[in-house]
């Protein structure tokens, strides 16, 4: 146990660990007993809350126990109970009333909100099959025979060596007529200054020489890939023909 926390909050970080039957039996007999501090008990009747609770001590787990004792040095220590027994005052014992009360409300409401929703989902689940019909199988259909082609009157089927027609080739995207595409990269600001006034008459200063920046050198490339497919679908269109 950290000593140095204050001796309230020690207190009810303590109350908290012990089990929650502990918890009801100590409140309860606070309501019945004399409670005191710095002893089991005084000989007059006077008990510590430990001894006060009606807990049959020895079905209680090894750990629990050593926890109850815990209970008791923090609340002889809350109390300010050094080396003799004293009687609680009115202020100590609303204190530990309020600290149990406290801590058994805590544990009761999240089990009771944990239970309701398990229960609220199950009720939940069980309407929403209710009102879902079960499905029946239904025997599948035969499959649609798409109807038959028939010729237009008058219509006479070419001989197998009759010459093919080339296929006409769809009209190019990249055609003349076509702006040039335009790169939509937005030029990153690096702080550097423009230099090209000072360098202009020093031979391989730009790498891209012919470009002022990498964007014109994109907008370029784009140009130029977009006429080779020009002429590509030109020439396969030439090759196609007889």
């Amino acid at each position: 146990m950290n000593t140095s926390r204050r001796p309230a909050q020690e207190l009810r970080a303590t109350i908290d660990r012990l089990p929650l039957d502990v918890r009801r039996a100590v409140l309860d007999g606070m309501q019945s007993q004399r409670i005191i501090a710095g002893a089991h008990a005084d000989g007059l009747g006077g008990l510590c809350p430990m001894e006060a609770a009606e807990v049959s001590w020895k079905s209680v787990s090894a750990a629990s126990m050593e926890v109850a004792q815990e209970a008791a040095r923090a609340w002889d220590r809350y109390a300010e109970a050094r080396g003799a027994w004293r009687p609680a005052t009115k202020r100590q014992l609303l204190a530990l009333q309020s600290m149990l009360e406290a801590s058994i409300l805590e544990e009761t409401a999240q089990t009771e909100v944990s239970l309701s929703e398990v229960i609220a989902e199950h009720e939940r689940s069980k309407a929403l099959r209710a009102a879902t019909p079960a499905r029946e199988a239904t025997p599948a259909s035969p499959p649609t025979l798409a109807p038959a082609v028939t010729a237009p009157a008058g219509f006479t089927r070419p001989p197998a060596d009759a010459p093919v027609a080339p296929a006409v080739p769809a009209p190019s995207a990249a055609d003349a007529s076509t702006p040039p595409v335009v790169s939509s990269r937005r030029r990153r600001e690096t702080g550097e200054r423009d230099r090209s006034g000072e360098l202009r008459e020093r031979d391989g200063w730009a790498w891209l020489k012919p470009f002022r920046n990498y964007d014109q050198y994109e907008e370029a490339l784009v140009r130029a890939l977009s006429e080779l497919d020009r002429h590509e679908a030109e020439l396969d269109e030439q090759l196609a023909r007889p």
